[in-house]
């Protein structure tokens, strides 16, 4: 076997190891948050949809689910359960009758306050230095953002293929 073959060989696993530790990752990460976030009344979904809000003050419920690449209905099961919850305010847009801006209420603020708080917790228990909590999150989120680019082009891809 020549050595670009093996090292060919190698990298696959590797990928593959890669992948499976990031996934495992990802669901331990994710089953810690949502116990946490429990205690704080709200689900990941809806933390995740109050950090894409105070990111993002005023934004309209289209604009989110553009950011979530979710289903209108599900945007809008989500924002109605946060206000509910009295999370969020949504207001009508002065320009545009059917557009509804979303913001974070006082308590929504505070819960996000918690939950971040929370959520920052996972970092500090395992005893992570900043800098490489601070360095591996940026790779995570670059990670991400080339992982949603190439889910776009499949997508655009599979629409192609139909037509």
């Amino acid at each position: 076997m020549s050595p670009r073959k093996k090292s060919s060989k190698n990298r696959f696993r590797t990928e593959e190891e890669i992948y499976v530790v990031i996934s495992h990752a990802h669901q331990l990460m994710r089953r810690i948050a949502e116990q946490h976030l429990r205690g704080l009344g709200i689900t990941l979904v809806e933390y995740n949809l109050l950090v894409v809000i105070d990111s993002a003050p005023n934004v309209t419920a289209t604009e989110i689910r553009t950011m979530l690449d979710a289903s209108a209905p599900s945007i809008t099961h989500i924002i109605t359960s946060l206000e509910n919850k009295g999370l969020i305010d949504r207001t009508m847009s002065r320009t545009d009758a059917r557009r509804q801006h979303v913001t974070l209420s006082t308590k929504g603020k505070q819960v996000l306050k918690a939950g971040k708080k929370t959520i920052g917790s996972m970092a500090e228990h395992l005893g992570l230095p900043e800098k490489w909590y601070v360095e591996t999150i940026d790779r995570v989120l670059d990670l991400n953002t080339r992982l949603q680019a190439y889910y776009q082009d499949q997508k655009k891809n599979a629409g192609r293929s139909k037509h």
